[in-house]
């Protein structure tokens, strides 16, 4: 059983007992003598004679290991979806949270009586509900099931993501260092696939150091010449690569196991702890990247993963800059349904040099537009509103003006049709919780105003 791991009773015996036609569920493992385990759906009939005497058994065993981890796999594959849908609706009320916030806070930093002190802690403010802007964000990513989207991607962000996310689960005993020696970092790559590869291998390093230790991922580039690439299992090319070793000081892998620990299903955890499909994951991953996953394990010393990707030659890497507050003029009207988020956002416009106009949801939005629109130079919108939400009000202020400029601020965007809505004039996009800054860099945009 392999729930239990405790042998199951003999289907021949059973028949021969009862008499009766016996089926195994597919909780049955057959045990080959090279140590595999072949799951099997078997059925166990009696051989009478024509007086109704058994004279035998007949056992038909089938594999269904592949159509089980088929199975498992569409599990998975449900599981992610209902845990992506649950994080988009707990993103969007809580980056509305985050918003009100952020914009406070900001607007207090604006205060000319404040102290040294004072605008220290402010600023520890605004680091934390960045920091849970960032978390919120990583994680939607992580939860995403969708397909496979792959882009021009940092290696170090990737990492640098992940580690946010896995310092709040693994054991504070264990310390976790980052080298990056590598010079180019970028790689044709999926974001969400990338980071589960990386959580995988350091949540099972943390699980090998009960009593604490030290996990550390150095980066470093390599050329991998043809004849390593031809000997290699993985479909390599030849070029430079991206090598992102990961190493814990745990307990290592034993010898019999290494070779073993990339299969689906496999698992040295007790029942219950473990599905076997973290490092199938990540065989899985590097596969689709082009890449390739080796381990190296001394038991009672640690283990080291070794993945390589293949970079992308020849891009720029930028670095991120805060980008100053842009003053503009103009009317802008806000559709907010969220009263505190609506009026710190009303005093940050007034603030930028905007005439601001407030709605407190679409329907109301529209009635204002239908009055002032000879005014209104800007819409800026949520989308998950009562009455009517951002989608239909943008629709509905296209058909009463076609010109009208809109910007849609949403705590989740991931399944807002953003690109359909650009496609169908949208002026602009902007993820809750934003900074006045990056607001109003895209109102300048959006308007193409002149600005100080």
């Amino acid at each position: 059983n392999d729930i239990t791991r405790k042998i199951i009773e003999n289907p021949a015996v059973k028949v021969i007992n009862s008499g009766e036609i016996f089926e195994l569920n597919q909780r049955s493992l057959l045990l080959s003598k090279d140590g595999r385990e072949l799951r099997i759906a078997d059925s166990a009939a009696p051989i009478r004679d024509n007086n109704g005497n058994i004279l035998g058994v007949i056992l038909v065993f089938r594999d269904i290991t592949k159509e089980y981890a088929m199975q498992e796999k569409l599990k998975q594959s449900q599981k992610m979806d209902a845990i992506g849908q649950l994080a988009g609706g707990i993103a969007h009320d809580f980056n509305n949270v985050l918003a009100g916030i952020l914009g406070a806070t900001e607007l207090l930093k604006l205060q000319a009586n404040l102290n040294k002190e004072n605008i220290e802690l402010l600023d520890m403010i605004l680091m934390a509900t960045k920091r849970a802007s960032g978390l919120t964000s990583k994680l939607m990513t992580f939860s995403r099931k969708s397909e496979s989207v792959f882009a021009n991607t940092n290696i170090n962000e990737v990492i640098d993501n992940t580690i946010d996310i896995v310092t709040h689960t693994i054991d504070k005993k264990i310390e976790i260092k980052i080298n990056n020696d590598a010079e180019n970092t970028i790689v044709l790559g999926d974001v969400a696939a990338l980071q589960n590869a990386f959580m995988n291998i350091i949540i099972n390093a943390s699980h090998a150091m009960p009593n604490g230790g030290k996990i550390t991922l150095q980066t470093k580039n390599i050329m991998l010449e043809a004849e390593y690439a031809e000997l290699s299992q993985f479909k390599l090319k030849p070029g430079e690569y991206i090598d992102i070793e990961i190493v814990d000081t745990g307990s290592g892998i034993p010898l019999d196991v290494v070779t073993q620990i990339f299969d689906p299903f496999f698992t040295t955890k007790p029942p219950g702890k473990g599905t076997g499909l973290g490092l199938a994951t990540v065989y899985g991953i590097m596969q689709e990247h082009n890449g390739s996953v080796t381990v190296y394990s001394e038991e009672g010393r640690g283990t080291a993963f070794h993945l390589m990707i293949p970079c992308v030659v020849g891009v720029v890497q930028s670095t991120e800059m805060d980008e100053p507050v842009r003053t503009g003029s103009g009317t802008i009207l806000i559709v907010e349904d969220e009263d505190d988020l609506r009026a710190i956002e009303q005093i940050i416009l007034k603030n930028m040099g905007y005439d601001v106009l407030v709605a407190e949801d679409g329907k109301e939005g529209v009635e204002i537009y239908l009055k002032h629109r000879d005014e209104i130079d800007l819409v800026i919108t949520d989308m998950r509103m009562p009455e009517m939400n951002g989608y239909d009000l943008f629709l509905k202020l296209k058909e009463i003006n076609k010109d009208c400029k809109v910007i849609l601020a949403s705590g989740f965007t991931q399944n807002d049709n953003i690109e359909e809505l650009k496609d169908m004039g949208l002026a602009g996009n902007i993820k809750k919780p934003y900074q006045s800054s990056t607001l109003s860099q895209l109102i300048a945009e959006v308007l193409k105003t002149e600005t100080t």
